[in-house]
C-alpha cells in the first residue's frame, strides 16, 4: 500500500496531463456507454484526490502549482463531467488572480519553455471557460504575452504548443480558432 501511495503520490504535471489526456479520450469515444461514464467518474475522483494533495516539486516555481490545479479543475468541469457546477465561474475568477502573480513578474526570467507552455494551456483553459468579458480579455492578454515569450506567431504553432501540453483541442476547436483570430486582432492592433 505505501508504495502504491508514494508511485501516486509522484504524479507532476506532466502525469496528470497525460491522465486528462485519456480521460477525455474516453468521454468522446463512447461517451453514451454506461461502462465509460461510471469508469470515468471514478478517474475523474481520483484525479481530483490527486490534486488535492499535489506536493511542491521542481515544477511548482513562482505558484504555477496552483494555476495548474486551477486550470485541471476548470478542464475537468467544463468537459469531463456531464453536469459542470455552478461554481465554475468562482473558480475562472480564482484562475484570473492566480495568474496576475506570475505574469506581472515576468515569467521569461523565471520559467523555461515547458512552463510556459504548460502556463499557455492554462490561460487556454481559463479563457474558453470564462463568461466575463473583462476576464476574457485578461487571459487573451496572457495568451499574447506567453506567445510572444515562446515566440509563437502561427496559427500552427499555437496549435502545436497547446496540443503537445495537454488536452484542449479535441473538446474546444472552435474556441482555438477564436481564440487565435482574437491574438492576431490585437496583435494587429498593437502594430498600428
Amino acid at each position: 500500500m505505501k508504495s502504491h501511495m508514494r508511485t501516486y503520490s509522484a504524479w507532476g504535471m506532466n502525469q496528470i496531463l497525460e491522465v486528462l489526456r485519456i480521460l477525455t479520450s474516453v468521454r468522446y469515444n463512447d461517451p453514451l456507454a454506461v461502462f465509460n461514464r461510471l469508469a470515468l467518474s471514478d478517474a475523474i475522483y481520483l484525479l481530483e484526490y490527486r490534486l488535492l494533495s499535489l506536493e511542491d516539486t521542481a515544477e511548482s516555481d513562482l505558484g504555477l502549482r496552483g494555476i495548474f490545479r486551477l486550470a485541471v479543475f476548470i478542464y475537468i468541469d467544463r468537459v469531463l463531467r456531464e453536469m459542470p457546477p455552478l461554481n465554475l465561474g468562482v473558480m475562472v475568477t480564482r484562475l484570473v488572480g492566480a495568474v496576475k502573480v506570475i505574469v506581472d513578474f515576468g515569467p521569461t526570467e523565471l520559467l523555461n519553455s515547458h512552463l510556459l507552455a504548460i502556463l499557455l494551456w492554462a490561460l487556454f483553459i481559463g479563457r474558453v471557460a470564462s463568461h466575463d468579458a473583462d476576464e476574457k480579455e485578461y487571459f487573451l492578454e496572457g495568451l499574447i504575452y506567453v506567445c510572444e515569450c515562446l515566440d509563437i506567431r502561427q496559427n500552427y504553432d499555437f496549435r502545436k504548443c497547446l496540443d503537445s501540453v495537454g488536452p484542449a483541442l479535441q473538446p474546444f476547436g472552435a474556441q482555438f480558432e477564436e481564440a487565435w483570430v482574437a491574438i492576431e486582432e490585437l496583435n494587429n492592433d498593437r502594430s498600428l
